[in-house]
């Protein structure tokens, strides 16, 4: 039997360059509190996060009919089975 995984929040939608800033810097305010918090429409999503974290980031250009289009993902993890060896690219 597979492994159990709940999604508590997931979006993807259109914002200009302005909106995402604020929402970024409301996001670090609440790293920076320990506490990451999430409006999800029916609610709101909460999760504690510890001192350490594991941050993967990703650059990616792709060729597609029509010119190139780019991404760049920020994914933060933690807890069980996350390694704290990753090199620091943060300083």
């Amino acid at each position: 039997m597979g492994k159990k995984k709940n999604v508590h929040y997931r979006t993807k939608k259109i914002t200009d360059r302005e909106k995402l800033v604020s929402f970024l810097r409301s996001m670090a305010d609440k790293l920076e509190a320990d506490q990451l918090a999430l409006d999800t429409g029916e609610g709101r999503a909460e999760v504690q996060v510890p001192e350490q974290v594991q941050l993967a980031i990703a650059l990616v250009e792709k060729e597609k009919k029509g010119g190139t289009r780019t991404s760049l993902k920020l994914k933060l993890t933690w807890g069980a089975g996350v390694s704290q060896d990753a090199d620091s690219i943060l300083a």
